[in-house]
């Protein structure tokens, strides 16, 4: 296929799990330092084992989708796992604290995509193998209400943990709450009145440690994830009762060893804060997630592709790098879709440019909104837009003025320009900038600026077609 064709649209077949074969391998592990691992920082004196293993061991790979290492729309297997060191440290050092038997509460911030719950989800295995905790993934998406969160934290608990050693203890202490156990024991059913999931919730801490107090095993501390609290962070309830629940734990004298940690957007803290001022005040860490640094990005590339066996251009991994922007669920869309387009285990320039083309109908079909993508239907405007995003990385500031002086903009695009500042701005594809001057604007996530740059890529742009080492 040349850059000069139309390039077709490709259906999106679903991404199937891991084979069972590869399930118990593809797990991390702690180990001495070996050559060829990747140590978490030089001060600890263990690895994390990444490699999956190659064909001789596990049958061979084809470019099946099933066999993608990527997943969009779910957390990253721990296996692909890319940086953050610090924020892997920090959170670790903050479990050990509360293996002490003092509560701590941490909160995890950043925008859609940026792996919030992916790396809440790895600190949680990494805790369970290296910090001897009970861990579990709470979604909250949806949740209104505390006695809501009180229920879905207990069934997580139960579910995440039913298969584990301590799961049993677990089980046990809420046998005569559990009225249904669904086929394969996958599926419970917590009956809890509200009046004791109120009364739980008064206690949430201290009802939590005694959990792990009771699980028997050699289990020293409650590792909680608190996921998609968006809804639940906006009721002044909420905050007011974070707040209550953390003084009355410090002052009972009870240990508490449980570690709480918020995942949600950073508004959501804003608006938290705003209902209890005192509130900030209870979240030790505030991790605030950062994109990849474009090494990251291609590390991450370079490790998926590697430990398929399939072959593709250092050139071609910076191009896919450059493109996800910093964003892990950008990173993962991108990934798969390259992968899915390859028709062999080499992996050349055309592939990858249709790929970021099919990457960004999805990611503009699940992130944008659809309003902006309506309008962008407009010949003229997405041309203008395009042009912006390809010579502004996406999320910095620009100007009205910079616009205009624009190259690329053809005297009617630039005549056009204003009425498409307005459009966009009522849309809420651009955003005015908070206390700055007339002006000035920029995207309102950086996932719309990698959005708008992935449909703005240069079809011309030259992309190694073999590998080159």
């Amino acid at each position: 296929m040349s850059f000069g064709m139309v390039i077709p649209k490709f259906p999106r077949p679903v991404v199937m799990p891991i084979p069972p074969p590869l399930r118990s391998i593809c797990l991390w592990q702690i180990l001495p330092a070996k050559a060829g691992t990747l140590s978490l920082s030089t001060s600890n004196p263990f690895v994390y084992i990444t490699a999956l293993p190659h064909h001789s061991a596990c049958g061979d790979f084809t470019m099946n989708p099933e066999h993608s290492p990527f997943t969009p729309n779910q957390p990253v297997n721990a296996d692909f796992f890319t940086g953050r060191i610090d924020q892997i440290e920090e959170l670790l050092s903050t479990i050990r604290k509360a293996a002490r038997g003092n509560l701590q509460v941490g909160w995890i911030s950043g925008e859609r995509g940026i792996g919030k719950s992916s790396l809440a989800a790895f600190v949680g295995l990494l805790a369970e193998r290296k910090e001897q905790a009970i861990s579990a993934h709470v979604h909250l998406g949806g949740v209104q209400t505390l006695e809501e969160m009180v229920r879905e934290t207990h069934l997580s608990l139960l579910k995440d943990n039913q298969s584990k050693s301590w799961g049993k203890s677990l089980l046990g202490m809420f046998k005569d709450k559990i009225k249904q156990i669904g086929l394969f024991g996958v599926e419970l059913k917590l009956e809890m009145s509200n009046e004791e999931l109120a009364a739980t919730a008064n206690s949430f801490a201290i009802s939590l440690g005694h959990i792990v107090n009771e699980a028997g095993s050699d289990r020293k501390v409650l590792f909680l994830i608190l996921d998609d609290i968006n809804g639940l962070a906006d009721t002044p309830r909420f905050a007011h009762w974070l707040k209550s629940m953390v003084d009355s734990t410090a002052t009972s004298g009870t240990r508490a060893p449980v570690c709480l940690i918020f995942v949600g957007l950073e508004e959501r803290l804003d608006t938290m804060m705003k209902n209890n001022p005192s509130v900030g005040r209870v979240f030790r860490p505030v991790i605030h997630m950062k994109p990849w640094s474009q090494p990251e990005g291609e590390e991450f590339f370079q490790n998926a592709f590697n430990k398929r066996d399939v072959s593709i251009a250092k050139k071609n991994i910076k191009f896919l790098a450059e493109h996800s922007g910093g964003l892990p669920t950008v990173a993962h869309e991108i990934g798969d879709a390259v992968w899915r387009e390859a028709e062999n285990k080499t992996i050349g320039g055309n592939g990858c440019l249709i790929g970021i083309f099919d990457a960004a109908e999805s990611i503009g079909n699940r992130f944008i909104e659809k309003e902006v993508i309506q309008a962008l239907q407009s010949k003229q405007y997405r041309s203008i837009l395009n042009k912006i995003a390809n010579s502004l990385v996406g999320g910095i500031v620009f100007s009205r003025k910079e616009l205009r002086s624009l190259k690329t903009l053809t005297p009617t695009e630039r005549k056009a320009l204003d009425n498409f500042l307005r459009r966009m701005i009522k849309l809420g594809g651009i955003v005015p900038v908070k206390n700055g001057e007339p002006g000035m604007y920029h995207f309102p996530t950086h996932m719309h600026g990698i959005y708008f740059f992935l449909r703005s890529s240069d079809p011309s742009r030259h992309l190694e077609e073999t590998p080159k080492n």
